[in-house]
């Protein structure tokens, strides 16, 4: 029946010439030759042209060429060779043999056996479809087996000190892995991929070109195990399922143990997906347990909501000192304010009103427009890093949700609401409405920052242009601040009076994140400061709360304030303008740091430097630093003590109800410190000269984005 549909002559003389029993001729052989070297060369400059260059190039013209032409090759060879040598075959049959030799090419072997009555022109057809199957058979066992075994190599025979590991893949991972490698060390960064369901796979070609490692869980041995396909079936996906990927993670069959068990470790959990972050942190807490770490180790987690403390308490408390939480209000906030601090701000705009005796003649304002998470956030830091001798810290709070914001604030905030009095006024507005512009025009005058956080980013930044062109009938300094989730949007901004923060790219940087350099520094601050205690009450760095540790990170922050009130910033060098009077970049904030601890550190010694900026100063910076350390427990929610409703023999405060007598003005201190028996003003005026003792001994600066 074959032999009636496929004859020799349908199949016609030259099939029978090339591939027949009989030897071809050498026109033939020379002519197939050269046919296949075409086609190679066409291989080549298809890749060269379309696909050479480009991120995962290789492997795209694998799939999307040579695999559909090698099977179609395959196919057509083999049915040739099938028919010729067994005739009376059918068709189907042919085919479904042709399918499975050309499958078996694949797994590097063939049916060159069977067909008993190949040529030379066979062979050569053959030969170049056998060899694509073998390249592409490779290049998919190097990209499923290589590249984990390469990556393993990497990490055995990587011994840097400092190791970063990230669990995840996520914007947020990757831009901080970016910030760290550009500070001009050689950090041991790995990303560990398939333990969140919040991976985005497309971010693990930017790692790897970063020259960070990417290690999947997914282990040849579990990629057979049905246990990850059962919970398909599941109902929703079921609680499981939302956390199916945790439970791969092994830091011993990863090869980590070694290396978080002898090297200092910050490990990361950045996902914007709370309750997965803790369960994540819930089992990495049981590898760490098991693996007996005892070295420095960290581990930083993002959430996102401002109770997140109180919810996943019992995770945290296993946690102990090795957890810091990264809120994402308060790190967005932390960006803004510590880039724009209100001091350089009057410096720069109104340079005659700070004084001499390191007072500020000028009251500061801030109207936050959106009094969301963000907004609040932004409205506290402002409040904690503007706190001068001699003026007033004034905010307006402008939202459309007022009613239910004003009262969970006030709830809160209750002693920061009755502290700042009047200072502090509420609208309930519209933004573009008739009463949010009249509320503008009866700001215009004295407002400095105007924050826009509204959470839609568009929304934000029309509002933002709206209100500049508003703004621009005064002719006065303000800077307007809008907040942006999305990176990829209003990247360049030619308008000075415009700034956007809050996006990944501007908050997930080593500056905000590990803030090795203000560790350290807090816990120098913090030794100073028990010198002063009696030995039983003395507690170690790492025996703090987290809310202590971040008290004491805050007196590093306001160090530049402190170093400007005591007249260390000179316009020489650090204004805006180069040496012809052109417009140059702005000096960073991290920069004008460590240029005014140079200068500071130009004084002999503590007691020149006194003599140089006088008493009056010193005693200013001083109560300027009780200003600092009150506002940093009132936006923490903490409330003001009154001494006579303090229970005789008890402290100066009530950790769990946030209570403390010291929340008082400078003069009231007096009072607390005769009940109590203890000098509080000593600390605050220990502050400069620990700044100053930090500087000299080389301790003091800050490694930011420009360093």
């Amino acid at each position: 029946m074959v032999s009636s549909m496929i004859s020799e002559e349908a199949t016609g003389s030259w099939v029978s010439r090339m591939f027949g029993v009989q030897p071809p001729d050498e026109y033939y052989l020379s002519w197939n030759l050269a046919l296949a070297g075409l086609y190679i060369f066409a291989l080549v400059l298809l890749y060269k042209f379309f696909y050479s260059g480009k991120s995962g190039g290789f492997r795209h013209f694998i799939k999307g060429w040579l695999l559909k032409l090698t099977i179609l090759g395959g196919i057509i060879i083999y049915s040739i060779g099938y028919h010729l040598n067994e005739p009376e075959l059918n068709l189907g049959v042919i085919v479904l043999l042709a399918l499975f030799s050309t499958a078996r090419l694949f797994i590097l072997g063939n049916d060159l056996v069977e067909i008993h009555h190949h040529n030379g022109i066979f062979l050569i057809w053959f030969s170049v479809f056998s060899v694509s199957a073998a390249l592409i058979s490779t290049s998919v066992l190097i990209n499923f087996i290589g590249k984990s075994f390469l990556s393993w190599l990497r990490m055995v025979f990587n011994f840097s000190k400092q190791n970063y590991v990230f669990l995840g893949l996520n914007t947020a991972g990757i831009t901080l892995a970016k910030d760290i490698l550009s500070k001009n060390r050689s950090p041991f960064i790995v990303f560990i991929q398939d333990v969140s369901s919040t991976d985005d796979k497309t971010l693990a070609q930017q790692i790897t070109a970063l020259g960070a490692i990417v290690i999947s869980t997914n282990t040849v041995s579990n990629f057979f195990n049905l246990q990850h396909e059962e919970l398909i079936f599941q109902p929703n996906g079921g609680h499981d399922a939302l956390h199916s990927h945790t439970q791969d993670l092994n830091l011993k069959k990863l090869f980590l143990s070694w290396k978080l068990k002898h090297r200092r470790s910050d490990l990361f959990i950045l996902s914007d997906n709370e309750s997965e972050n803790f369960h994540l942190l819930s089992v990495l807490l049981k590898n760490l347990e098991s693996l007996k770490v005892k070295t420095e180790l960290k581990i930083h987690l993002r959430t996102v909501s401002p109770n997140a403390s109180e919810v996943y308490k019992s995770v945290i408390a296993k946690a102990s000192e090795r957890l810091v939480l990264h809120d994402q209000a308060q790190i967005v906030a932390r960006q803004l304010v510590n880039d724009n601090l209100p001091i350089i701000w009057i410096k720069e705009n109104y340079p005659n009103h700070i004084n001499k005796d390191a007072t500020v003649s000028r009251d500061f304002t801030v109207m936050i427009i959106g009094f969301g998470l963000n907004g609040n956030s932004v409205f506290r830091k402002f409040y904690e890093q503007g706190q001068f001798v001699g003026s007033r810290f004034n905010a307006i709070v402008i939202d459309r949700d007022l009613k239910r914001l004003k009262g969970d604030f006030i709830n809160r905030y209750s002693g920061l609401v009755a502290e700042l009095g009047n200072n502090l006024k509420f609208y309930d507005e519209e933004v573009g409405s008739l009463g949010f512009y009249e509320i503008l025009k009866d700001y215009s005058a004295k407002v400095d920052y105007i924050v826009i956080s509204l959470g839609n980013d568009d929304l934000s930044l029309k509002t933002a242009f709206d209100v500049k062109y508003f703004m621009s009938r005064y002719q006065r300094p303000y800077k307007i601040f809008t907040q942006i989730s999305r990176n990829n949007i209003f990247l360049n901004v030619s308008d000075e009076n415009i700034k956007v923060f809050g996006r990944d790219s501007d908050v997930f940087t080593e500056e905000i994140i590990t803030r090795e350099s203000y560790y350290s520094l807090a816990k120098s601050v913090h030794a100073a400061y028990i010198k002063g205690v009696s030995e039983s009450k003395r507690k170690a760095w790492e025996q703090l709360s987290n809310f202590t540790q971040e008290s004491n990170i805050s007196v590093v922050e306001h160090s530049l304030t402190k170093l400007i009130l005591a007249g260390l910033y000179s316009s020489e060098g650090d204004d805006t303008n180069d040496e012809n009077g052109d417009k140059r970049e702005k000096i960073t904030t991290t920069a004008l740091r460590n240029k005014l601890l140079e200068r500071l550190c130009s004084f002999t010694s503590y007691d020149q430097f006194q003599a140089t900026i006088g008493s009056e100063a010193i005693k200013n910076i001083a109560i300027t630093e009780h200003l600092r350390w009150n506002a940093f427990h009132l936006i923490n929610g903490w409330v003001r003590w009154e001494l006579s409703d303090i229970p005789t023999g008890s402290r100066n405060k009530d950790e769990l109800r946030k209570l403390h007598a010291c929340l008082v003005s400078w003069d009231e201190l007096d009072a607390v410190m005769t009940r109590f028996g203890e000098d509080y003003k000593s600390y605050d005026e220990a502050c400069l000269k620990e700044i100053y003792e930090n500087a000299i001994r080389g301790h003091y600066s800050i490694k930011g984005k420009d360093e």
